[in-house]
């Protein structure tokens, strides 16, 4: 049977299985000198006057040894008067909570006064309320939030009704009015905004670490981290600042709008701007499980439409299945053509051209091909074009320029004339294209058609201009080249697994890597594990101009949690600061010697 022992010796028994209060209940209610309420009156009335009295006196007076087990002590235990004081600054913040719960749960739930009904119906009020809407409506919530505020802390506290009721609406309009300002539609005031939330959660944080061992100096450095975090904002909001700035004055649009023409899904900031800073915050991303393969699927995604484009680019250029056969028929016509006797007089005079015959008609394979064809037939003058392009490709091989040169004069003065005759302009151009199509394919070497691949052909200027020659017949072509030249440049192939392995065997050292890791790790934590997937999403979205445009001229959600918190501080500092002093404060002095006492300090009403 449990036996409870009271301050004045005497023995109390209880059945087995009573519980700590029911026993407390019984005694109270036979024993009422040692109840809870009348320790406290004694306390409050007899105020300095229990000062000097030792341990044991003051645990004769208030204690009653209640048989527990495990039991967790409390700062405010009077059971435990022993324990008095000893608290941490935690404990007792969580005891003031507790305290003042009801006042703070109604505090967050009561809706704020709606007084623009009645403001409007004042005729001059309501002209000067639609004069300035802005302004109105951030003092209709800053007035109605203060008068919800200060009629809560007045019903809480019917004793202090007036002193309390203004003191809670005095501190809400303040708070109400940064909240308000956190989500304005004007970034410089959403800066503000969060300034403000900085040196309030500075403000906590230093009431925190104050509670602490480290003091008053464990206090600058928390009020400052959270003045840093306030100003600076969300991990995802600092990023998407970096992102605008890293815009500000660098040509991008172009690369954007030669993008959307070539149909890639997306072109990130880093890649249609070129700026190295965007390209390090690109870096920052896909470092989650989940962000990684989303990243990765996107990225996949972005490279079939940059096959796409190059596949479509070739259909432009030259399209087997629909031109083979076009221009079979349109050489099988010019061919049935003769050149006239002057174009033979003038043309047959080049030397170069008359080397060019006398490799026709001394080569077997020519000579073949040529049997029972009229000399003066285009078909036989087409040979003679075929030779000079032999001829020309030969003295290029031997880095002869002088020569090469002259070949191809004189090939332009046939073509001139050749282009003159029946179909043959129209048949010569599709040749000359299939071969553009055919040198581009050749160029993959088996290289996947990806646009960085693409971009490797296209880089060189004397390349890439004659290129465009050859397509002078095919304008829409062309544009596409100049397209993928320019939406290609700096175009950032999606990371794989096998990427992902060998940069991680090539990369930075160690601690460098760890210090990235902790920081990403942080940037997720403080953005309710969200950061990677937000970044993700805002870089692979083919409008992430328009999406920073509106970011810059709304609030963000993580803007609107703050203010949101902004709003909650307020609230509850107003009903805590609204409450009547009446707290108890116990502490230990230095002690005396040969004694060990504990002074008891109390604080009355204001």
């Amino acid at each position: 049977m449990p036996i409870v022992e009271l301050p004045n010796g005497q023995e109390l028994e209880f059945p087995d299985g009573t519980s700590p209060e029911v026993m407390r209940s019984a005694i109270e209610k036979h024993f009422a000198e040692y109840s809870h309420q009348r320790a406290r009156e004694e306390l409050h009335e007899g105020g300095l006057g229990i000062q000097g009295k030792s341990l044991d006196e003051m645990k004769k007076m208030l204690s009653i040894n209640m048989p527990q087990e495990k039991r967790k002590m409390s700062p405010l235990d009077y059971e435990n008067p022993e324990d008095i004081g000893r608290a941490a600054g935690g404990e007792r913040l969580l005891k003031g909570l507790g305290r003042y719960g009801p006042e703070l749960v109604a505090s967050a739930l009561v809706p704020e006064v709606p007084i623009a009904g009645a403001l409007s119906r004042i005729p001059s009020l309501a002209r000067l309320l639609k004069s300035a809407p802005t302004a109105t409506k951030y003092g209709q919530s800053i007035l109605g939030n203060a008068l919800s505020q200060g009629g809560v802390a007045a019903a809480f506290n019917p004793e202090t009704a007036k002193e309390s009721g203004l003191t809670a609406a005095g501190i809400t309009a303040p708070f109400s009015g940064l909240a308000q300002v956190a989500q304005s539609a004007n970034p410089y005031a959403r800066l503000a905004g969060r300034v403000g939330m900085g040196a309030a959660t500075g403000g906590l944080a230093g009431l925190a670490a104050h509670n602490t061992p480290f003091g008053y100096v464990g206090s600058i450095p928390a009020a400052l981290t959270g003045a840093y975090f306030g100003f600076k904002g969300g991990p995802t909001a600092q990023f998407q600042r970096n992102i605008r700035s890293g815009l500000e004055g660098a040509e991008y649009k172009p690369a954007m709008e030669a993008a959307e023409r070539l149909g890639l899904n997306y072109l990130t900031p880093a890649e249609a701007s070129g700026n190295p800073f965007l390209g390090a915050q690109q870096a920052q991303i896909g470092k989650t499980p989940k962000g990684s393969l989303e990243l990765y699927k996107k990225g996949q995604s972005r490279l079939e439409s940059e096959n796409k484009s190059i596949q479509d680019l070739f259909s432009k250029i030259y399209n087997p299945k629909e031109e083979k056969g076009l221009m079979k028929s349109l050489y099988k016509e010019s061919y049935e053509h003769t050149v006239p006797q002057s174009f033979i007089n003038k043309i047959g005079q080049n030397e170069v051209i008359k080397r060019a015959k006398s490799l026709v008609e001394g080569n077997p394979a020519f000579k073949e091909q040529l049997k029972g064809v009229d000399k003066n037939s285009v078909e036989y003058w087409d040979s003679i074009k075929r030779a000079l392009d032999d001829m020309s490709s030969r003295s290029a091989s031997k880095s002869s320029r002088n020569e090469s040169r002259l070949i191809n004069n004189a090939k332009k003065d046939l073509l001139k004339e050749l282009d003159k005759v029946g179909s043959y302009k129209e048949a010569r151009s599709l040749s000359e294209r299939q071969k553009t199509r055919e040198g581009l394919e050749k160029a993959f070497n088996k290289k996947e058609m990806t646009g960085t691949n693409m971009y490797n052909v296209l880089k060189d200027k004397n390349k890439f201009d004659k290129l465009q020659k050859s397509l002078r017949a095919v304008p829409e072509a062309q544009k596409r080249l100049e397209d993928m030249r320019l939406a290609f440049k700096n175009i950032i192939n999606p990371p794989t697994a096998k990427t992902a392995n060998i940069s991680e065997g090539m990369g930075d050292n160690r601690p460098l890597k760890d210090v990235k890791s902790v920081l990403f790790n942080l940037k997720e934590i403080l953005s309710n594990r969200k950061f990677d997937q937000s970044a993700i999403d805002l870089l692979t979205n083919p409008k992430w101009e328009k999406q920073l445009e509106d970011l810059s001229k709304k609030a963000t959600p993580t803007e609107k949690r703050v203010a949101k918190f902004i709003d909650l501080i307020g609230k509850a500092g107003a009903q805590t600061a609204a409450q009547p002093k009446l707290n108890i404060n116990f502490r230990y002095n230095e002690p005396l010697p040969g004694a060990d006492e504990m002074d008891f300090e109390y604080e009355g009403m204001e």
